[in-house]
């Protein structure tokens, strides 16, 4: 049976995304991080106060470090960031051809690599991979066959790994050992019907529920570890793109979210579209990895 909830959703940040993208909670510091794609910009809410770093290359994703500093991986740079200093330090990368692909989503796993997919850059051939890099500059392919990488995350016991291949609106599910971040063959977890909203960011709950933000159909999808889906979340925006959960109990859902590509009518009916958004859950997140190199 699927729950249909209309969520109380307030603004954590007033931010006016074009494309917010890639939630990370900070649970050492208290924050919420998350980059805007088409305005290149490093964003944090922390404490109620909002912070953001303009960038002159165009981010992807994140990943936590112990340090001050964050795992920025650009559409075609990676390296640190460092936001007390506001600078950037990219590190020369190995094994992705960038004349071809472009990284998107990106998260570190339990051992501390990370994780992250490349996209056709056109986004019409599935010529992208899934890559991990457990030393700051190698990166290895996991999977082939991807046309745009997206959200992605471990279930509660890091022996299964997700992840979205938004155009065939696939969610996949693949054998995962934390101890050599080894996977082992896909299934398809969710498969999304033609004509229906794309699933973009992922999260995964403490009790394993599978969490996708359904851009263009306005709400969140929750699935359970078969994938069944038994909960929509319903939001005021209609261009959802990702969710991380957060809080001292991270029962706290942020979601970020996009008015790229809305007419001005459109964006005049959702006054929330491009807001860093938040609501309160009655299932908890887990923990943020960080990466460990």
């Amino acid at each position: 049976m699927t729950t249909v909830l209309r969520a109380e959703v307030d603004t954590a940040a007033a931010c006016d995304n074009q494309l917010g993208e890639g939630p990370l909670w900070d649970g050492a510091r208290g924050a919420l991080w998350w980059v805007d794609i088409a305005q290149p910009s490093v964003w944090r809410c922390m404490d109620g106060q909002v912070q953001h770093w303009p960038l002159t290359a165009l981010p992807a994703c994140l990943g936590l470090h112990a340090s001050a500093r964050l795992w920025l991986v650009g559409r075609r740079e990676v390296g640190w960031f460092d936001p007390e200093a506001g600078t950037f330090e990219p590190v020369p990368q190995q094994g992705v051809d960038f004349a071809a692909v472009r990284f998107n989503d990106g998260r570190a796993d339990a051992a501390g690599r990370f994780w992250a997919g490349t996209m056709d850059r056109r986004m019409q051939s599935p010529v992208g991979s899934l890559h991990v890099n457990a030393n700051g500059v190698q990166w290895r392919t996991q999977d082939q066959g991807v046309t745009l990488s997206n959200g992605l995350g471990w279930s509660p016991d890091q022996r299964t790994m997700y992840f979205t291949d938004t155009p065939s609106r696939c969610i996949f599910a693949y054998p995962f050992d934390v101890d050599d971040g080894v996977l082992g063959p896909r299934r398809v977890l969710v498969q999304g019907s033609e004509g229906a909203a794309a699933p973009d960011g992922l999260a995964v709950d403490a009790d394993g529920g599978v969490w996708s933000a359904q851009f263009g159909l306005g709400c969140l999808h929750r699935y359970t570890p078969s994938g069944q889906l038994d909960r929509v979340v319903e939001l005021p925006v209609s261009r959802p793109t990702s969710m991380a959960f957060g809080g001292a109990d991270r029962r706290t859902l942020y979601i970020t979210t996009a008015t790229l590509g809305l007419s001005e009518a459109e964006r005049a009916a959702q006054p929330l579209a491009g807001q860093l958004l938040v609501c309160h859950t009655d299932v908890s997140g887990q923990a943020e990895h960080t990466v460990r190199f």
